[in-house]
């Protein structure tokens, strides 16, 4: 018997298997304590029960299976620390076994043997080898998000700030403008193009409401703890998610974590962590942005096989000069940026009314082959544009100009040529409503780009 398929049960279901194991008053039970009896009636039987979890490992060396959510709870099981060292588990494994009822004195389940490990033999998932020692090299492989023409929140992305197997991508962004969504887009071109990826999206400090719309609205798994939840608790989540996905990428895994946000968990271990005595401006102690640096920095491209690619979101111009510090504490630390304009949202219309480009900086070749097809149009009307300085046109149906005309109006011709920093800007809703508009900082992406 399955716990993990009996808590999948309703309490119609869940009652007529008590009364089959003749559980006493299973019609007046709760769902979770007639789940328990029914476990108890199971093993008194002789029979075995099999559960599934997160293990998560204490410092006394022994460590608990995680079978809801990754924070403690009655129904974890325990897993002693001879376990633990004679088949090498790790924190943010995914262990599966054969588990035994409490015994007199006992609180927990106990795990009584050990079937896999992240989901093979727990002998093979013993010889793998530990995240640190694996070779990181430069994102090589691009991560396509275009599902719909429709959708040019995507679109512009791959267009303007391509992202890759094992990039480090930050999100820079003041409040609503549409941060959240970007990142649930994301999450769905990623879930729709690349079913193998391991999605994981963290959210630190959000809304309760905004947790349960991205749980209906992602294909992934969806780890939260809500603003109003002790900061202990966010930080143990970021870490256990953290480890989640070291261990599948030790497995040779590609796992993309999408953290919001950044700044919030910067907040909490600010409050979680003891003081060091010293302060920075804005009172954040430098200790606590160690973390999610460390966080932040475990996105890589393995040379062995798999990749970490982590997609955090950064918060700006909130009034609170702590979060101008964190936000420059993780400035170039990561290997792409991208920027979202609050005024350019606020410009919104019914549809997108004019844009704009500049040519973009020199990226590897395999990205230009990747985008080769998208590489020299607008987004807005996919008309060529040139490509060594800047061109502008409509995107509402209008003839396409001549060919001898000049791309420059002549009453601009004078002026100084645009930088050529990779920006693109679409005046307009795009995808409903407080459409995020982006501006790539342009600090290169691809291997090539170093």
């Amino acid at each position: 018997m399955n716990i993990n398929e009996l808590k999948e049960k309703n309490l119609r279901e869940l009652v007529e298997i008590g009364g089959d194991l003749d559980v006493a008053d299973a019609r007046d039970m709760r769902k979770d304590d007639l789940v328990e009896r029914i476990l108890q009636r199971q093993v008194e039987r002789g029979g075995q029960v099999y559960a599934t979890g997160i293990l998560d490992i204490v410092d006394e060396g022994f460590g608990f299976m995680r079978r809801h959510g990754l924070m403690p709870s009655q129904d974890d099981v325990y897993v002693s620390s001879s376990q633990v060292r004679r088949f090498g588990l790790r924190p943010g494994d995914r262990v599966g076994g054969v588990i035994r009822a409490p015994k007199d004195g006992e609180k927990y389940w106990g795990l009584l043997r050990v079937e896999s490990v992240n989901g093979v033999d727990p002998e093979t998932a013993k010889r793998r080898p530990h995240f640190d020692v694996l070779t990181p090299i430069h994102p090589i492989e691009l991560i396509n998000l275009e599902t719909d023409s429709k959708n040019l929140s995507q679109r512009l992305i791959n267009l303007v700030n391509p992202l890759g197997k094992g990039q480090r991508a930050l999100i820079v962004s003041p409040p609503k403008a549409g941060k959240t969504m970007l990142l649930k887009q994301i999450a769905n071109g990623i879930t729709a193009n690349y079913p193998e990826i391991l999605l994981m999206v963290a959210l630190i400090g959000e809304r309760p409401e905004e947790v349960t719309d991205m749980r209906r609205s992602v294909k992934g798994e969806v780890i939260s703890s809500t603003f109003d939840e002790p900061t202990e608790n966010h930080t143990h989540v970021a870490e256990m998610c953290l480890e989640i996905a070291k261990r599948q990428v030790e497995t040779g895994r590609d796992v993309v974590i999408l953290l919001d946000s950044i700044t919030r968990l910067a907040r909490a271990y600010n409050l979680a962590l003891p003081p060091s005595g010293r302060t920075l401006s804005g009172g954040i102690d430098p200790i606590a942005l160690y973390p999610p640096k460390r966080f932040f920095g475990a996105a890589r491209k393995i040379e062995e096989g798999g990749s970490l690619t982590i997609i955090g979101t950064c918060l700006i111009d909130t009034g609170s000069r702590m979060d101008d510090v964190i936000y420059e504490e993780f400035k170039g630390t990561g290997n792409s940026e991208l920027i979202l304009d609050r005024k350019l949202a606020e410009k919104r219309s019914s549809r997108p009314s004019t844009c704009s480009a500049r040519a973009p900086a020199a990226r590897s070749s395999s990205s230009r082959r990747a985008r080769s097809r998208w590489s020299g149009r607008c987004a807005g009307c996919c008309r060529p544009w040139a490509r060594t300085r800047a061109s502008s046109c409509s995107s509402t149906a209008s003839p396409r100009p001549s060919r001898t005309q000049p791309s420059w109006p002549a009453s601009r011709r004078a002026r100084p040529r645009p930088r050529l920093d990779r920006e693109l800007t679409v005046g307009g809703a795009i995808d409903g409503p407080r459409a995020p508009l982006v501006r790539s900082a342009g600090n290169g992406t691809f291997a090539g780009d170093h």
